[in-house]
């Protein structure tokens, strides 16, 4: 080291520090007052040295080696100068950097980014805040930050700006940066339906479909690009036993499209199928409810995909499946169809199923019930069941107490004044007439007989052609009534 050089770079470098930002910063002396969020350039007036290392607050200033230093901190600021031979200078005199009490700092609001799968509700926004000093926080805020986006619950897959506004603060300046929604894709599933058939030696084409799970925004198969196709052993197979279905063929930019292969069960059995259905023998009237049973039988080898339907007929109304051995019954109003899904049936096992239906009409009633399966049906006669159950057009009351109190005084049969063109006869236990009238109005009240049971035979004629007949029993009873329920 030259020790001239030296005692002249002492002189040198022992030196106030001048040049500031244009802004002017405040002070005297060796003090800079500037605004929070500005910055003020501090600069060494020596010329001699080749490198320099700032100081803030005594410790050095990393990467700080230039001449001019911007500052946007407050504290005590030196610079020490270096000559050729790295021989130090003094540290300059300090200059002290403070900011303005009622300046304003800049806080920086960002939203954060975020995600969320189609077809779901945007999920809450949060917030990212930057430039808090003195140990502020959000409770300095005098309105809260908001977030906006245009993305709706039916906003396709893709990516959205976060808008963030709102936000005020007295000693902040304040400023907001977007963020990002971004919608992934929701996922889809589709199924292909199971299938069975019974070796016939066609080959194998899918009948049956695919089931779809997943669609949003009342989104539909119709959404969705490309075309359903399948794949697998199943297509085209012959000979009996167990194949995979696979569709495949669709996309979506809003799902994810998940496939499941469906099974394809062929078989070389023959089954023997039977169905039974009848209503319940107890007189019905016009408006009354009553019961049809439906049985299945199986009598030989198992079968499978087995279904019965019965398309009810149109003079009764259906109301509400009672029980089921098992299997799945369902009923369809807008064709008046019951279906029951029995599936797989093992052999000599027999299923039953109750429903409950409500007259509409007088009349005779056909119902007939079909049974099906995958299989070939070694004796289709059974199939098939038909019942016939009567509707009558007048409901019959089975007793009668001509006890003087005013009440039930005669054998009145409700709604028969409308079939003038009838006829009743009355019979004792021992079957002989003990009454008869034609056009009978009501008025038969077991003058001199005694207590006891009667049987009737009432023809009604309800058209050119048609005549009904009813047949049953009535008690007249004048004592002890108030033991009836």
């Amino acid at each position: 080291m030259r020790p001239g050089f030296f005692l002249l770079l002492l002189f040198i470098m022992h030196f106030p520090l001048t040049g500031f930002t244009k802004s002017n910063p405040e002070g005297g002396g060796n003090v800079v007052i500037i605004s929070a969020g500005k910055s003020a350039t501090l600069h060494a007036t020596t010329n001699g040295a080749v490198a320099y290392q700032w100081y803030k607050d005594g410790i050095p200033v990393k990467l700080a080696l230039q001449k001019d230093l911007v500052v946007r901190e407050a504290g005590k600021y030196t610079v020490v100068g270096f000559n050729q031979e790295s021989c130090p200078s003094e540290m300059s005199d300090p200059i002290e950097v403070k900011f303005s009490n009622n300046a304003k700092h800049d806080l920086w609001i960002t939203a954060e980014d975020n995600s969320r799968s189609y077809g779901s509700d945007n999920p809450a926004f949060t917030f990212k805040f930057e430039g808090f000093v003195n140990g502020d926080d959000q409770s300095v805020l005098t309105s809260i930050p908001m977030a906006t986006t245009q993305a709706t619950k039916k906003s396709g897959a893709g990516k959205y700006a976060i808008v963030t506004t709102g936000a005020t603060a007295g000693k902040y300046n304040i400023h907001f940066k977007s963020g990002y929604l971004t919608i992934t894709q929701a996922p889809l599933t589709v199924t292909a339906k199971d299938d069975t058939k019974f070796k016939d030696g066609q080959p194998y084409k899918p009948g049956k479909g695919v089931e779809f799970s997943g669609f949003l925004n009342n989104d539909t198969p119709d959404s969705l690009k490309g075309n359903l196709i399948y794949s697998g052993n199943a297509i085209g197979a012959i000979n009996p036993g167990d194949y995979k279905i696979l569709p495949e063929g669709l996309s979506s930019a809003n799902y994810q499209v998940n496939y499941i292969p469906g099974e394809l069960t062929i078989s070389d059995q023959s089954v023997d199928l039977g169905v039974r259905t009848y209503a319940e023998t107890k007189s019905v009237g016009v408006g009354e409810i009553f019961t049809y049973y439906i049985s299945a039988t199986n009598k030989t080898s198992k079968a499978t995909s087995v279904q019965l339907t019965d398309i009810l007929p149109q003079d009764i109304d259906f109301v509400k499946i009672t029980s089921s051995t098992f299997g799945n019954a369902s009923y369809d109003r807008s064709n008046n169809t019951l279906t029951w899904l029995i599936g797989d049936f093992a052999a000599n096992e027999k299923a039953v199923l109750e429903l409950q239906v409500r007259s509409l009409k007088p009349g005779d009633i056909k119902n007939s019930v079909t049974i099906s399966s995958a299989e070939k049906d070694s004796n289709p006669a059974d199939n098939i069941a038909v019942d016939y159950k009567k509707i009558n057009s007048l409901k019959i009351p089975n007793i009668f107490t001509p006890n003087g109190d005013g009440v039930n005084e005669a054998f009145v049969i409700p709604g028969l004044e409308s079939y003038h063109d009838n006829e009743i006869t009355i019979f004792n236990r021992a079957g002989n007439s003990i009454y008869q009238k034609k056009s009978y109005q009501n008025d038969w009240d077991g003058s001199n007989l005694s207590d006891g049971t009667y049987f009737y035979i009432l023809k009604v004629k309800i058209g050119d052609d048609k005549t009904d007949v009813y047949k049953g029993y009535v008690t007249l009873l004048r004592s002890n009534i108030n033991h009836l329920n």
